[in-house]
């Protein structure tokens, strides 16, 4: 199984530096972002083979990226089908959504100071828990690694947020390893589907699965 995680392309909200989350305000793609969505278009369908399945999160950033992607393939007579899918939503980051730093500083300066000046985790009023992140990362990799095989090519459109869950959710990993995605990146991995429920030692063989690129 060939599975690429893709972060969508720069939108408004993005430029501006404001806390997205899961707000659809401000969600569109810039233009700098459509070329940008462009540009992965054509280098997903030039040095890639080609998808069965493109997931998307709903977020509009997103299934903008997903839609310039799968046009770009459509001049090919590719036509995969898209699928929405709610576990790839970025974090909801409850009332600080569609703030930028400085306006969230002014409007929740205590909630802000104690964000900045601690390392632990603090919830957000509204928004989503870190164990709730992991959560659906993990429904989402388990859903896919069932309902597909090693036939399949999954190109997966989501947000910078949300990919260190889905790569620990992947490997099953306890804790969340944080990177930074850049807009319209390819991490892509390569799964032995028909090993990847046994528990016979070949977990442990890095043979099975394999990263051949990450924040490409």
């Amino acid at each position: 199984m060939q599975l690429l995680f893709i972060r969508h392309a720069e939108s408004i909200g993005n430029w501006e530096k404001r806390i997205l989350g899961q707000c659809q305000d401000k969600n569109e793609l810039t233009a700098c972002g459509q070329e940008q969505a462009q540009c992965l278009s054509w280098r997903l369908k030039t040095h890639f083979l080609p998808p069965t399945h493109v997931y998307t999160s709903p977020l509009i950033r997103a299934v903008q990226t997903a839609t310039i992607v799968i046009n770009g393939l459509r001049e090919e007579n590719i036509n995969p089908p898209m699928i929405q899918d709610a576990d790839l939503q970025e974090l909801n980051a409850g009332i600080l959504q569609g703030l930028t730093w400085t306006e969230a500083q002014q409007k929740y300066p205590q909630l802000c100071h104690r964000l900045e000046s601690q390392l632990t985790w603090i919830p957000i009023p509204g928004g989503e828990s870190l164990q709730s992140a992991r959560h659906r990362a993990q429904q989402f990799i388990t859903r896919l690694l069932n309902q597909h095989d090693n036939d399949s090519i999954l190109w997966v459109i989501t947000h910078g947020g949300f990919l260190p869950y889905l790569v620990s959710a992947l490997w099953g990993g306890e804790r969340v390893l944080g990177f930074s995605a850049g807009y319209a990146s390819v991490f892509e991995l390569w799964i032995e589907q028909t090993h990847w429920f046994l528990r016979d030692g070949n977990q442990y063989n890095s043979q099975l699965w394999q990263i051949r690129r990450f924040n490409d």
